[in-house]
């Protein structure tokens, strides 16, 4: 505190010679007044001593680190996680008074029916009402509520009751779905979109059907999900891209569980065109590209694994060497455009090639061809600076070499044999690496390693 005194105190002081130092140069000061040089001298050095002073005292003083705002604790607790607690509460407390009603024969079918929409509509309006207040998080919750309570109650009445057919009770349950995705826009809320995607999603396993059809199912769900991807990339909403493109294929998981007369095939040619719809947005650049990688690649596993259980030999290598020209193609557009996309195209490409070529060609052969495309991957990784398309080529070149082992290290049978070949291929292809290594890289100890590896080859062949 005195600091600060005698601080505040210089402060006058210099602000009063300042003044002074001013009145001198205007020449406003009276003559009896007129201060001798010595005396205006002496003023200007004390003024620059205290500002000197000042400025070093503030620099003395530590400097104040920016911290981040503390986290609001009242607002996560209270605007966040109690409404989602309120909503679970209130919805048991709804459903043990709803069986207990049931059980005491005091509420028929009917009225079970009439109370479930008029709860949902209650939800709905306190919903809306919420949101009008700013409590954005509870609105969303009631409405996300209602969706599933209206499912719920058309599930009942469809199945449960028979109150109305399947048709109707499949109309009404798009109209549901439809009125959520309209909520989700007019709120900007990514999370009415997702609970409205899986509530679509379990749309058809809501329905009862002697004999469901695969074609429809697949259809239903494939459109589906067209129309949250275009919604999705519509809002930006990269969760909602996420969660939709899972859902699909859990759709036809559990599909392929319960139902067991129907054909692979078709369940394997809407996995294709969901797959397609992703290349189509991939190429748009809606979305973060981290994203999208992710997305693309995961959907070209799982549906490869649809293709591999759905077709036949003949139609899944048709089908696995169209997923590399088409790869391919998109590859070459890319590369005209100059793309950071670039990288995740060839990298699928490549591993297309590596299932077409372990699939269709026998192994001595198709060891040397894996050797061969390792190689080349690897090159190509360099030559468009992706470490993921390096990581692919490497990948697919271990696999070759761990396959070449063996025929490498066997007897050969003739000089001109498959098993010689391989063996030229082998120390070929590692020299190769080590020329590439050499010229990309520029670090010499990766070269010698692979070197020193080839002479471990020649002497342990020998």
């Amino acid at each position: 505190m005195e600091q600060e005194k005698r601080i505040e105190e210089l402060e006058r002081k210099v602000s009063k010679l300042e003044k002074e130092m001013e009145e001198i140069k205007q020449g406003q000061i009276q003559r009896n007044q007129t201060f001798s040089p010595l005396r205006q001298e002496n003023i200007e050095r004390q003024v620059k001593t205290a500002d000197r002073g000042r400025i070093e005292n503030k620099l003395s003083q530590p400097a104040v680190k920016e911290t981040q705002p503390p986290i609001d604790w009242e607002h996560q607790i209270g605007r966040v996680w109690l409404p989602r607690i309120f909503i679970f509460v209130l919805l048991l407390g709804v459903i043990w008074g709803f069986i207990a009603a049931v059980e005491g024969g005091f509420i028929n079918e009917q009225v079970r029916i009439l109370l479930g929409v008029l709860g949902a509509g209650a939800m709905i309006v306190l919903g809306e009402k919420q949101i009008k207040n700013n409590r954005k998080a509870l609105g969303q919750v009631l409405l996300g509520g209602a969706i599933g309570l209206l499912m719920l109650t058309t599930f009942a009445a469809h199945l449960l009751y028979g109150l109305i057919g399947a048709s109707f009770a499949f109309i009404l349950n798009i109209g549901w779905i439809v009125g959520g995705m309209y909520a989700a826009y007019r709120h900007k809320s990514e999370v009415l979109a997702i609970l409205s995607a899986i509530a679509g999603t379990l749309v058809p396993f809501l329905i009862q059907s002697d004999q469901p059809s695969v074609e429809i199912f697949t259809a239903y769900e494939v459109a589906l999900y067209g129309g949250f991807l275009f919604f999705a990339l519509k809002q930006q909403y990269s969760k909602l891209y996420y969660t939709s493109a899972i859902l699909l294929h859990v759709a036809f998981l559990i599909f392929s569980i319960h139902v067991y007369d129907f054909s692979y095939e078709i369940l394997a040619f809407g996995a294709i065109v969901q797959h397609l719809l992703l290349v189509a947005a991939f190429m748009q650049k809606n979305l973060n590209l981290r994203q999208q990688m992710g997305v693309l690649f995961s959907s070209f596993v799982l549906t490869t694994i649809w293709m591999r259980v759905g077709f036949g030999d003949p139609y899944f290598e048709w089908a696995v060497l169209g997923s590399f020209l088409l790869y391919l193609a998109v590859g070459y557009v890319l590369r005209e455009k100059k793309e950071d996309r670039l990288p995740i195209a060839l990298s699928i490409a490549s591993y297309s090639l590596m299932i077409y070529l372990i699939t269709v060609i026998e192994l001595e052969w198709m060891v040397i061809l894996l050797l061969v495309e390792g190689v080349i991957a690897f090159y190509i990784g360099y030559l468009v600076n992706s470490r993921l398309q390096k990581v692919t080529g490497s990948l697919i070149y271990l696999l070759g070499g761990f396959l070449a082992l063996p025929l490498i290290f066997e007897e050969l049978s003739a000089i001109l044999s498959v098993e010689t070949l391989t063996w030229i291929v082998f120390l070929a292809s590692l020299k190769g690496l080590d020329l590439i290594l050499t010229k990309y890289d520029q670090e010499p100890a990766k070269g010698y390693k692979i070197n020193s590896f080839i002479y471990v080859i020649l002497a342990l062949s020998c």
